[in-house]
């Protein structure tokens, strides 16, 4: 319940500066799911995550979504905890969404530094997340955490495979298209020549028959 919004007069004007908090790479500090701050030693950095839409919007950005200012911009007296996902299904959920659209943005690459990649890039992710970026000291949820962000990258990889060979069938698939179009179009022309030609015999067979009578 509650009662109406006031109208555009009633309100007071925004003020057109982006007040940003604080956050660790990729966000503000998360907290795990029934957790009601993040773990300890938590990385910071100034990213904006409260601001007004006419002084700053996302950038046209296909895969990384941070917020372009026009304003000045001020710290927030506190830190923002920032809570992406509320169970770990609701993490898998976005990451798998995510993953899917990475793939689909990303510039083709070479089918053998793919698969290459897919063979490291599991181990590599964790181990960064996991003891670079400081979720070993999260407990069981920071393994989890480090666990499915790893999968969530080697996900990515399998899914720029996929999509790899799904244009080499479809360019497969165009070429043959493009050959049997190729060869209809000769048969067509090889049938006008024939039909030409009898068409010529006939003429010249009547011609014939007419000088001699």
């Amino acid at each position: 319940g509650g009662g109406a919004a006031a109208s555009a007069a009633d309100r007071p004007a925004a003020p057109r500066r982006l007040l940003p908090g604080q956050a660790r790479p990729s966000g503000p500090p998360r907290s795990c799911p029934g957790r009601d701050r993040p773990r300890p030693l938590a990385n910071d950095y100034d990213v904006v995550r409260l601001y007004h839409r006419d002084a700053g919007r996302y950038r046209d950005h296909p895969l990384f979504d941070r917020v372009e200012t026009t304003g000045p911009v001020k710290r927030l007296r506190a830190p923002i905890h920032h809570v992406p996902f509320l169970d770990w299904a609701g993490l898998v959920a976005k990451e798998n969404a995510y993953s899917s659209f990475q793939a689909e943005a990303a510039k083709p690459r070479p089918m053998w530094k793919l698969r290459a990649r897919l063979l490291v890039e599991f181990p590599f992710v964790f181990l960064k997340g996991y003891f670079a970026r400081g979720h070993v000291l999260g407990g069981w949820d920071g393994l989890i955490f480090a666990t499915v962000i790893a999968f969530a990258r080697w996900l990515r990889i399998a899914k720029m495979i996929e999509a790899a060979k799904a244009r080499k069938r479809a360019a497969e698939a165009a070429r043959l298209a493009a050959t049997v179009a190729a060869k209809e179009a000769e048969e067509r022309e090889a049938k006008k020549t024939l039909e030409a030609k009898r068409q010529f015999a006939n003429e010249a067979l009547r011609e014939c028959v007419g000088i001699v009578e």
